[in-house]
């Protein structure tokens, strides 16, 4: 049986820093992390190195297993909020890379 293209029938929810991208399909319940996108020796845009996370997968875990991946993404969503706010304090607020 062929596998559904979830990426070719699907717009994901995204986000794009440069140098990764995040990338959220809800309805194929399936989140992708990327790399930055690179062109090819044709000049042609390719897209980073993807790992991608069967979220549904993950929901039928342990309840342990799933209670520690919550742990992980309610971390990893504290930090991204800590940082938009120390963003949108303006410029004395963030430290140059």
């Amino acid at each position: 049986m062929a596998r559904a293209k979830y990426w070719e029938n699907e717009q994901p929810q995204e986000v794009n820093t440069g140098r990764n991208r995040i990338r959220f399909f809800r309805e194929a319940r399936r989140l992708q992390v990327c790399m930055a996108d690179w062109q090819d020796e044709h000049g042609e845009t390719r897209q980073g190195k993807t790992v991608g996370v069967d979220l549904a997968a993950l929901e039928e875990a342990e309840p342990e297993e799933l209670q520690r991946a919550a742990a992980i993404f309610a971390e990893i969503a504290g930090n991204l909020e800590s940082a938009a706010a120390v963003v949108g304090s303006g410029p004395q607020g963030r430290v140059a890379a």
